[in-house]
């Protein structure tokens, strides 16, 4: 009885695992910036992704962050140091989020509530680098809103304020206050700062409570993250001095 119970058991949990195997995602990173980005991701570690160069994060489930970083520099050992997105001075990031500001495309999958994945662009940590995140084109999935992305210049009309050698701060970090934290636990409203990112980039997540994003229904669907997407008609880069100077580079 117990050699029958076990096998039936194992049946069960093949038929599951084989079930979870088949849901999962992927995910392609692409460079598509002028300048060397060194991408992040919170599973799934990083790595230096010069102009054009792509990397892919296969069988992605549950939720997770990616991001770039900027202006690094490491070791052979992975240690070191960047400008912005710095993640405790690790190329390595996995199970570690990056410093802000930098901007985040944020993702969970497979939810079983709503039955969709859920993804979206946030600048609820601020803004470095201009990303999308998007289902890719050899997806067949009907999806709602499969697009999210900050595309603009966010760098330069960055209020003084909000101003930081590696880009443009949210306000959460600069003041620390619930006001732009949202740290209550009630639904936080829209303030001056987020309207500010809402108007440059309307499909971005811009403060906490604040509800945009894509979904697509559960299943092996593929996603792409790209930074600096053909949208965006510039973006800002802070100089390696990390003087605070900015170079602004014309993409078209």
């Amino acid at each position: 009885m117990t050699v029958i119970l076990s096998f039936v058991y194992l049946t069960i949990l093949s038929f599951s695992m084989s079930g979870q195997a088949a849901n999962l995602s992927s995910i392609e990173i692409l460079n598509n910036c002028s300048y060397t980005i060194w991408a992040a991701a919170n599973p799934g570690g990083g790595k230096q992704l010069n102009k054009g160069q792509t990397w892919t994060l296969t069988s992605v489930t549950g939720s997770g962050r990616i991001w770039g970083r900027t202006n690094c520099a490491f070791d052979d050992h992975g240690r070191g140091k960047c400008d912005s997105g710095d993640c405790g001075g690790l190329l390595e990031c996995d199970r570690r989020n990056g410093r802000a500001p930098h901007t985040v495309a944020e993702y969970s999958m497979n939810q079983v509530e709503s039955g969709n994945d859920a993804f979206f662009v946030s600048v609820v940590d601020g803004f470095n680098i201009p990303m999308e995140f998007t289902l890719s084109s050899s997806s067949s999935r009907a999806c709602g809103q499969s697009t999210s992305r900050c595309a603009a210049d966010v760098n330069g009309p960055c209020p003084m304020e909000l101003r930081d050698p590696g880009g443009c701060n949210n306000p959460c970090t600069v003041f620390r206050n619930s006001q732009f934290c949202c740290n209550t636990g009630s639904i936080c409203e829209p303030t001056s700062y987020s309207k500010f990112f809402k108007d440059l980039c309307p499909e971005a997540r811009t403060y906490p409570s604040d509800g945009t994003r894509g979904y697509c229904p559960n299943g092996r669907n593929s996603y792409k993250v790209v930074f600096c997407p053909s949208t965006a008609s510039s973006t800002v880069l802070p100089t390696p001095s990390n003087t605070g100077t900015n170079i602004v580079q014309i993409h078209n």
